[in-house]
């Protein structure tokens, strides 16, 4: 309930930021010296999984995070203004930003942001560098995230660039002015 929605931003940033990430295995033909597949998890700024096989716990913990997320984007609509605006300005943004995530979890952070942004449509700011990145998806060469970027850039002709505030149609205009001169 309501004492949930304040920690929601804090919630979603923690997953993003701690999502595992698979680690091809290495090219040792040295046998582990640990049966335990949690041993060889590092939890830095994000999960490393390196010991893989099909059973283990690592693909149990990335279902585990990704099942989050997705529960995440479906709570999206019962929250607040106030904690979508939190979301998208203090958690999606940053995370938006960092190309050098997965692809998984780059498609899970692009659609936690067009369903925030579908929910406050034009009441927020979306940042130049937000924008590019988003532009940037729609020639990426791999499909999946070819395909998260139109979704997005639908999104932000629906819900955000037909109905911008006038305050931000000057970042805006000069946002598409450095695209093009890029060109």
């Amino acid at each position: 309930g309501c004492g949930v929605s304040v920690q929601f931003p804090s919630l979603v940033h923690t997953l993003l930021s701690t999502h595992p990430i698979v680690l091809p295995p290495t090219d040792s033909t040295e046998p582990d010296s640990t049966d335990n597949p949690l041993d060889s998890l590092s939890f830095s700024s994000t999960v490393e999984i390196r010991s893989l096989s099909p059973l283990s716990t690592s693909t149990a913990l990335m279902d585990s995070y990704n099942r989050l997320l997705e529960t995440c984007h479906h709570l999206i609509p019962t929250f607040s203004p106030h904690v979508t605006h939190l979301l998208m300005n203090e958690v999606l943004s940053s995370h938006l930003i960092k190309t050098d995530k997965p692809v998984e979890l780059r498609i899970h952070t692009l659609r936690l942001f067009v369903r925030v942004l579908r929910q406050t449509k034009a009441d927020t700011s979306i940042s130049a560098g937000i924008l590019s990145v988003c532009l940037g998806l729609l020639n990426h060469p791999l499909e999946p995230l070819r395909n998260a970027g139109t979704r997005v850039w639908a999104a932000l002709k629906q819900n955000y660039f037909s109905v911008c505030k006038q305050s931000d149609i000057a970042q805006l205009i000069d946002w598409t002015s450095q695209s093009l001169s890029h060109l």
